[in-house]
């Protein structure tokens, strides 16, 4: 069992997309802060599910629960660097550097950052069973075990993660969907697709590159890429390499966080009343960690 010591439990949103600003206050601010995952109780969060996990295993008659006894990856490094590697799921490899060593191919988290396994105490298989429930019953980080009981109290009051989940997930597929039409998108996408012909390659648009390597489905809305292997070829580097110096020589990501930006707005004023469940939840979720922080 690998843990991710304060990662699971409170952290449902996406990761931060390549080239993405920090959020700031403002029309669309909290459209985009649900759409990268801010709103999800913050760090206390996090810390009051172990103060809860630690109660309910020494109850159970082990020594404790905290983060640095388990069994986990500890994750270190260029925090940036990793944000800018990230595969876009709609428009391909984000920089020259990552498409030329993987293609259309997910970076993997070891080229990023630092990824260390920490083998914590040495502790028995009934006490992850007690921590997370036992295998096969309970999906980890969700429910099931003392773990479960932390994200309970955690959430007491607050909707279903995955009504919340949902939310964010309509969210970005609306905003996504405006992004794709934007007219700046569309121009940079034109100046990407003459800086490929220079290069002697034939492509409308990077998401037409990407799906030539990669093709796609869209499930609810999203596309799903598959692989004829699960390494990339040498063409296909070649061609990502090509694909991501044409979108840093057009600045293509400036155009997609402006499409962005302007598609925060439009979406928040849609689904205001749906955007303010989830900053609800956010909340009462602080203030319920708040609480039972208080009274470790």
């Amino acid at each position: 069992m690998v843990v991710l010591a304060g990662v699971a439990g409170c952290q449902d949103g996406a990761a931060e997309p390549p080239g993405s600003p920090v959020s700031a206050s403002g029309p669309g601010s909290l459209a985009r802060e649900v759409r990268l995952g801010a709103v999800n109780g913050g760090q206390i969060a996090t810390d009051a599910l172990w103060v809860v996990a630690d109660r309910c295993m020494r109850e159970a008659g082990f020594s404790g629960a905290a983060p640095d006894m388990v069994r986990r990856t500890e994750v270190s490094g260029d925090y940036e660097a990793a944000a800018a590697a990230n595969l876009d799921s709609w428009f391909g490899v984000s920089a020259e550097e990552w498409g030329a060593r993987f293609g259309y191919h997910e970076v993997p988290q070891e080229a990023k950052l630092k990824v260390e396994q920490l083998p914590g105490d040495d502790l028995p298989e009934a006490y992850y069973d007690a921590l997370f429930g036992v295998p096969g019953e309970a999906e980890f980080g969700t429910a099931g075990g003392c773990f479960g009981d932390g994200e309970a109290a955690v959430r007491a009051g607050t909707p279903p993660k995955d009504e919340l989940n949902a939310i964010r997930r309509e969210l970005e597929r609306r905003v996504q969907d405006l992004v794709l039409v934007d007219e700046g998108v569309a121009a940079v996408s034109a100046e990407w697709s003459e800086c490929m012909a220079a290069d002697g390659y034939q492509y409308a648009d990077p998401q037409e590159a990407f799906g030539e390597f990669a093709p796609f489905s869209l499930l609810d809305g999203f596309p799903v890429h598959s692989y004829s292997s699960m390494v990339a070829s040498e063409e296909e580097k070649r061609v990502a390499a090509a694909d991501g110096a044409c979108k840093e020589k057009v600045d293509y990501w400036a155009a997609v966080r402006e499409a962005e930006a302007a598609a925060d707005v439009v979406v928040e004023e849609e689904m205001r009343s749906d955007l303010e469940i989830v900053l609800a939840a956010h909340d009462l979720m602080a203030l319920n960690s708040e609480a039972i922080v208080a009274s470790k």
